[in-house]
């Protein structure tokens, strides 16, 4: 099943050697005929963080009676068969589980990119978790972080829980910007084109400046609207804007002790219906 789903990982990476990147979803059936004989895979749980996450013993005994993982687990029924290939750089693609439950579960399977670092993050981000629901402060406020599965099928490929409703904040960005200034002002080529006249030898402004005098009047504060405009009562406002507030303060703090880098805006998302904000990619 592993060697099945390394297969599927690299589906977009094999699909773009020699041509074009792959447009349009590719059929399970056609392209691994050998997963879908699999199912059902009754032995075989979906990977989900529900379900990969043991509970200790409430009393915080050993207990040979306890069993640390749901009674009813899920397994694999069968698979969807649309996969999507993702129009990035490694063309990762997203394959479709449908549990036991009947529910259809979505993962990206990730080629090219060691996930091991990313297993652990997650690892460490449940045992912060646990720590924020012992303290009384943190447990008012609800406060935690989004976890979701990450499995490391090898080196170099691995299979990461589809983290549902959430948007990536570089596509909010672009949305708001092009709505509001016009498609113009997000072109990178417009930005490169600043860079190479305003900054030395051909201009005279340091990057400093060039940031301060150039970017930041071409790129006024916009994020506020997303919520304006997805949270559209009060208290739906009020709630998703206490919510971003609370992760992005705990992820500050996560990151800066283990000294998480690669923070760009495709790193970092925001849920659509709690304004939750969620990173991933942990590799740097």
């Amino acid at each position: 099943f592993v060697d099945e789903l390394i297969k599927a990982c690299n589906l977009g990476v094999n699909k773009a050697k020699g041509q074009s990147k792959c447009k349009g979803p590719l059929s399970l059936s056609a392209e691994l005929r050998s997963m879908e004989r699999m199912a059902p895979l009754k032995n075989v749980i979906v990977p989900l963080q529900s379900l990969l996450t043991p509970c200790l013993p409430s009393n915080g005994r050993p207990d040979e009676a306890h069993n640390p993982f749901p009674a009813k687990a899920v397994t694999i029924k069968e698979f969807h068969d649309t996969i999507d290939v993702l129009q990035s750089l490694m063309t990762p693609v997203v394959v479709r589980i449908k549990g036991s439950d009947g529910v259809l579960y979505k993962f990206l399977c990730k080629p090219k990119d060691d996930l091991r670092k990313d297993s652990r993050m997650m690892d460490l981000n449940t045992l912060i978790n646990r720590l924020l629901v012992k303290d009384p402060d943190a447990r008012r406020r609800n406060l935690h972080i989004r976890t979701f599965s990450v499995v490391p099928l090898n080196e170099n490929n691995g299979l990461v829980q589809w983290v549902n409703d959430t948007s990536v904040l570089r596509h909010i960005l672009n949305d708001l910007y092009t709505r509001n200034q016009g498609p113009e002002v997000i072109k990178t080529t417009k930005i490169q084109e600043i860079y190479n006249t305003k900054t030395r030898p051909k201009g005279n402004l340091t990057l400093l400046e060039l940031f301060q005098q150039e970017l930041q009047p071409r790129f006024k504060p916009i994020f506020h609207k997303w919520f304006l405009e997805t949270f559209k009562t009060p208290a739906k406002w009020v709630a998703a804007r206490n919510c971003y507030v609370r992760a992005t303060a705990i992820w500050s703090m996560v990151g800066y002790i283990v000294g998480l880098g690669d923070r760009h805006s495709e790193n970092i998302l925001f849920d659509a219906t709690t304004g939750d904000c969620v990173h991933v990619d942990f590799s740097c």
